[in-house]
């Protein structure tokens, strides 16, 4: 099982408030061989139920809408509220939202990318595996980059 948390700083550019951020959640089982990944999601769909999506913005849950909901592919608006109110992003406010989910090992396989939206100031990435696992690189953009390892139980950090 996999299960992936996303920590971001979001600042408010715009002069209009912010209630919503887009995220999306996509997974291919295998890479590089699209008809097998096509079958597999038709047979076995990504379910909602199963990616347990959670969202906080601080200290409050966010509420979520489907965007669109595919095989293999969910796209979502979390939205800054909850049923204690609305809280939305201010211009020239900044917070910090975090959100996760998870999904399971037949339906993710042995790879993980994310996009990075511009403008970017600072970037980190910390992936956690079981120890027994030997991961060997990570791609960043054009270049591969050994990973720095370390040791947490009996977790693998890169």
């Amino acid at each position: 099982m996999y299960r992936a948390t996303q920590r971001r700083k979001l600042y408010n550019a715009t002069d209009a408030p912010v209630t919503r951020y887009l995220i999306r959640i996509s997974v291919d089982r295998y890479p590089g061989n699209p008809e097998r990944s096509n079958r597999l999601y038709r047979e076995h769909p990504l379910t909602w139920e199963e990616i347990n999506l959670q969202a906080r913005c601080g200290d409050d849950p966010m509420r979520w809408k489907v965007q669109h909901d595919r095989d293999a592919f969910k796209e979502v608006w979390l939205l800054f509220e909850n049923e204690y109110g609305r809280f939305p992003l201010y211009p020239g406010e900044s917070t910090w939202i975090e959100y996760s989910y998870t999904v399971g090992d037949a339906k993710w396989g042995n790879w993980f990318q994310r996009a990075v939206r511009l403008p970017t100031k600072r970037l980190s990435v910390r992936l956690g595996f079981p120890a027994e696992l030997d991961v060997l690189s990570c791609e960043v953009g054009y270049a591969v980059l050994g990973p720095s390892r370390s040791r947490a139980g009996c977790r693998l950090i890169c």
